[in-house]
């Protein structure tokens, strides 16, 4: 396994990077101007996700507090450093233990779960990997496609995640943006369906599952959600592999 270091001698990760990707970014001017707007596409797109994971978060926390009732101020001191996963198990089982969802609303719930959980790992997976942008040599004009050095101990040793995408374009990032807010509305239009619900009691007159729901266009699972139940928005899992994105253990070395 090869050890990058940067200019100062300091290890960078016990990594091999593609052999296309060097290093040391590229200093002189041929191509710069294209380099530099491609690199902020990865930049801006990056800075729309984290928004959108934080909406997504949020959404969570929020109406755990609305449904717990109480004395919020305590709960939102319980609740407000909860990372991720944690939040995520303690929103579903609110939804659970309350003894109120319907047979529609149960796998609706499963469903959004496994994709808040996917959006969390993908987070974890970009915040805490390391990112080449803008690295190449003399003879790259393409400069739109990042690196991700993620790396976990897995049974068999160091390995990347096998399903993060290695070699992200603004494009995938915007999309997995795209996908995290409309989460962040199916959370907060799932979660208000049902405590209104609760609080309605024999007056329902619609359920959890009306806002939210889950289908298959063309072959793809595509989420779906609604605020009045007319018009909706739909969103899919951006595919993880392309021709040119091989899987982490192939194409790589130097």
């Amino acid at each position: 396994m090869s050890v990058i270091r940067d200019t100062w001698g300091v290890c960078l990760a016990p990594m091999s990077l593609p052999k296309r990707v060097s290093y040391r970014s590229m200093t002189d001017s041929t191509g710069q101007s294209d380099r530099v707007a491609q690199m902020g596409e990865i930049y801006q797109a990056l800075g729309r996700f984290t928004v959108e994971f934080s909406r997504m978060v949020h959404a969570m926390e929020s109406t755990l507090i609305m449904g717990a009732g109480g004395n919020q101020d305590v709960l939102n001191a319980i609740i407000i450093e909860m990372t991720g996963h944690p939040l995520m198990n303690a929103w579903r089982s609110a939804l659970l233990d309350a003894g109120d969802l319907s047979d529609n609303d149960r796998p609706v719930l499963k469903e959004l779960v496994k994709e808040v959980d996917k959006m969390i790992n993908l987070r974890n997976d970009w915040v805490h990997g390391s990112w080449y942008v803008g690295y190449g040599n003399d003879t790259t004009t393409d400069w739109g496609e990042a690196f991700v050095a993620r790396y976990k101990n897995s049974a068999t040793g160091v390995a990347s995640p096998s399903k993060l995408k290695i070699r992200p374009r603004a494009a995938y990032i915007e999309k997995a943006a795209v996908h995290a807010s409309v989460l962040a509305d199916a959370i907060m239009n799932f979660s208000i369906a049902f405590w209104r619900q609760r609080v309605q009691s024999v007056h329902i007159t619609e359920y959890a599952s009306d806002r939210v729901r889950f289908v298959s266009e063309n072959g793809h699972r595509q989420i779906q959600v609604t605020k009045d139940r007319a018009s909706w928005q739909s969103s899919e899992w951006p595919p993880r592999e392309t021709a040119s994105d091989p899987a982490p253990e192939e194409g790589l070395g130097v």
